[in-house]
């Protein structure tokens, strides 16, 4: 499935500057900016293509998947399809733009290979930097992905309360409160006082305990009914939602 791409009005006005750009740049050189700008905008709806469906298609579907023969024989395929579509492209500027007739463009217009070299080595550039942030992104997901699988496998989570270690079950824990300078986790064994921030200990929690609030994160296997303002859990706290965290509950309990 090809990956959505976001901000389509900023890809609009990157791909305009670079076309803009390099006319400009070829255009000094030949002394034809318009002609130069000619060449580029008929050459670079397939550079452009080629870098979209490389890094939303090719990427995720063969390389971030690791097949990597399918990756590299598909990319290979495309390269050739485009530089194919390029001549012919080239052949209809010449046509187009100077009528068979050379002289009609500035002295070096007509050495097209250059700019055809120029635009593909942008390509290669922006699908560098693009494929090195899909491979970082992918990294983060699986780092993120280890992290959480690492927290559930010890299904306890160590405290300090009382100056001495506790070991408390995430089952057990129905929720915990931020209480000025320190927190205080709800349990089934009752109340235990930490001097732990409570983003901290958030940061230490499996994803099935939701911050709702600033001062509140509950165990969400243990709430039993909620509303748009509050939520309770099973041992009949009920509990404010903040109207910054209202987007954690209802991804909750969308999902």
């Amino acid at each position: 499935m090809i990956k959505k791409i976001k901000g389509l009005k900023y890809h609009i006005i990157f791909w305009t500057v670079v076309i803009i750009s390099i006319s400009f740049l070829f255009g000094h050189s030949w002394g034809n900016v318009f002609a130069a700008f000619c060449y580029v905008a008929i050459l670079s709806p397939i550079v452009i293509a080629v870098v979209y469906f490389f890094n939303f298609y090719l990427v995720p579907r063969y390389l971030l998947t690791r097949k990597y023969l399918k990756f590299s024989v598909y990319s290979t395929v495309t390269i050739a399809i485009s530089l194919l579509l390029e001549s012919y492209l080239i052949l209809f500027s010449f046509i187009w733009l100077a009528n068979f007739n050379f002289h009609n463009i500035a002295p070096n217009a007509s050495d097209t290979m250059l700019l055809f070299a120029v635009l593909y080595l942008f390509v290669f550039a922006v699908a560098s930097f693009l494929l090195y942030k899909q491979l970082s992104n992918a990294t983060k997901v699986i780092d993120q992905q280890k992290s959480e699988k690492k927290k559930e496998s010890k299904a306890l989570i160590e405290i300090v309360s009382n100056r001495k270690k506790v070991n408390v079950a995430y089952a057990d824990i129905f929720y915990i409160e931020s209480l000025s300078d320190y927190i205080v986790l709800h349990t089934k064994g009752g109340e235990l006082k930490s001097k732990e921030r409570i983003s901290k200990i958030e940061a230490r929690l499996p994803k099935f305990f939701v911050r709702i609030h600033r001062a509140f994160i509950v165990n969400n296997n243990h709430i039993t009914k909620y509303s748009s303002d509050e939520l309770i859990v099973n041992n009949d706290a009920v509990l404010p939602i903040g109207r910054s965290f209202k987007q954690n509950v209802k991804s909750l309990f969308a999902s």
